[in-house]
């Protein structure tokens, strides 16, 4: 519950002219309010165009927080998410382990991690808070088994 705190603490200090700057990145039919929401294909009008892949419109180590729920067609550890991530900075992914994505994530090991400069700070199952965000498939249909999504959040070290 304490990384669920500090989370929630990051949304609540969101926005314009605060501290915190979150991307939300695959955010489909639910964006967060406090959060730039991206998606490849937007479904929404607060929803803008982003690829993972290429964050060319974001600057280097531009964001405190990055979310990706139930990532689809990118690997969060391969995409260029770890490139607009400050130090110190968290990435949270959600998913099932039918989500080849997630699974690449959530099963790295330490040494992997460390290569990319990461570090884990929470790994189980999915916080409250990403229920709320999220809850959909990355088609946009509900998850009928909440119960099988799990969340790794990462913190960058450097």
């Amino acid at each position: 519950k304490q990384t669920e705190k500090t989370i929630v603490a990051d949304f609540n200090n969101a926005g314009v002219g605060n501290q915190k700057q979150i991307l939300n990145v695959g955010a489909g039919q639910k964006p967060i309010p406090c959060a730039e929401n991206i998606d490849i294909n937007p479904m929404n009008s607060t929803v803008k165009f982003g690829d993972a892949n290429n964050l060319s419109q974001y600057s280097n180590g531009q964001f405190d927080h990055i979310i990706s729920n139930s990532p689809y067609k990118y690997n969060p550890l391969e995409s260029d998410m770890l490139r607009v991530l400050k130090p110190d900075g968290k990435m949270t992914v959600t998913g099932n382990m039918n989500n080849k994505y997630f699974k690449s994530v959530y099963n790295a090991t330490p040494q992997q991690l460390e290569a990319l400069w990461l570090k884990i700070e929470y790994k189980g199952g999915i916080q409250d808070i990403f229920l709320k965000y999220g809850g959909t498939q990355s088609n946009g249909s509900p998850i009928n088994n909440l119960s099988s999504m799990s969340q790794i959040t990462l913190v960058k070290t450097k």
